[in-house]
């Protein structure tokens, strides 16, 4: 099978539920987060947070709490880590064990294991309920070990090792709980076997990007990969999976499925009206640098963690998505009441200014945003924001 980048990106932006109306409330977040298969954490808030962010471009009047909510009182989602620190559908719990277990058996997870803290950090909450970090901070009586540095690096340790979970967050600050408290009782959690985690693995990848690499189906995985490539032999025999060569990008695989948009689905992709999408460099869609260039024609850099005079575009360069194509980027900040433009690159198209205008007012509208600024670089792009 041939496809253009054209289809390509239609399959791609289908299966990150970009292209159509998702469901609303909490059902449709769940429906999304389910669709994805995970969301990534990040501290930086310039914006919103990336995984509100995420959702917001998802959503039709996204909230905050209803994801709260779907973690702390539905219990539809926990936390855990993906290829970064992101939040995954709980029905998908049984396929982080072999990570658990390794890391319990290995007695490590970037940090070594401090057994004494660890023991009574558990200890606390087994006996007191729910904590966070800073509940463990030294008061003068509890002894030495009873450090927040320390504590915190048991409780990260303990969480990554399954015996704790985060039970929510308040603001951005874990709050931990007994795993076995956390995840309901009609959730499979029983070890899945070496070819159970190679079909999780390529199915839920598959179905969340429309098409992927080989590397891509495995991308930044280190656990439950074994198996992958047999696997996906059989699903292709099979028919479960179709094998593609996209023009000028190289071989990608996808789900033979409804959903993905193949045998289908191509005529009508022009006949709606594009609009523009503001993206968290963070978002799904655009984790896999080299599949946005490949196919999307897009090069992002994250520049955040780079000194400032080695940065070329910025501190956080956002994708803009116009349709099914990439155009531009931004670097913007807001404070307040106010939104501070520090650069932006946008391409000159038919209608691209106008709906571009049209999804700034939402972003504006999202955080209050009164007014806004523009940095010395930006030059006469500031009319960009101007009404039309």
């Amino acid at each position: 099978m041939t496809l253009s980048k054209k289809e390509a990106r239609h399959i791609i932006l289908s299966s990150h539920s970009m292209l159509y109306e998702n469901g609303a409330g909490k059902t449709g977040l769940v429906e999304v987060v389910n669709r994805l298969g995970y969301l990534q954490f990040d501290t930086i808030h310039l914006f919103m947070r990336a995984h509100h962010h995420t959702l917001w471009n998802r959503l039709k009047d996204y909230r905050p709490e209803w994801l709260d909510e779907a973690q702390k009182v539905d219990r539809n989602l926990f936390e855990y880590w993906s290829h970064a620190a992101s939040v995954i559908p709980m029905e998908h719990f049984r396929f982080a064990l072999p990570r658990m277990k390794r890391i319990e058996k290995d007695g490590k997870f970037w940090f070594d294991k401090i057994p004494d803290v660890s023991e009574k950090v558990l200890e606390v909450i087994t006996g007191e309920g729910a904590k966070r970090a800073r509940d463990f901070k030294d008061d003068g009586h509890r002894g030495s070990w009873w450090d927040w540095k320390p504590a915190k690096i048991a409780l990260q340790y303990l969480q990554m090792a399954g015996t704790l979970s985060v039970s929510h967050r308040e603001g951005f600050e874990k709050v931990y709980d007994l795993t076995e408290r956390i995840v309901p009782s009609s959730i499979d959690t029983s070890m899945p076997s070496e070819e159970e985690s190679a079909e999780y693995l390529i199915i839920t990848r598959l179905r969340a990007e429309g098409l992927l690499s080989l590397g891509g189906i495995t991308y930044l995985r280190q656990d439950g990969t074994a198996g992958v490539k047999k696997k996906l032999a059989e699903f292709l025999e099979e028919g479960q999976v179709f094998k593609a060569e996209i023009e000028n990008a190289g071989v990608y695989y996808g789900l033979t499925d409804p959903l993905t948009g193949v045998g289908g689905g191509f005529d009508n992709q022009g006949t709606r009206k594009p609009k523009v999408k503001i993206l968290s460099p963070f978002d799904n869609l655009v984790i896999i640098r080299d599949r946005l260039e490949r196919i999307f024609d897009f090069k992002l850099y994250l520049e955040c963690y780079l000194p400032a005079e080695k940065r070329r575009f910025g501190y956080f360069a956002q994708p803009i998505l116009y349709g099914t194509e990439f155009v531009g980027k931004i670097d913007f900040k807001i404070a307040g009441k106010t939104a501070i433009v520090r650069n932006i690159e946008l391409e000159r198209r038919k209608g691209l200014t106008e709906s571009f205008r049209r999804e700034w007012k939402n972003i504006m509208k999202a955080r209050g945003v009164e007014e806004t600024l523009f940095a010395e670089k930006t030059g006469d792009k500031m009319k960009l924001f101007a009404a039309g």
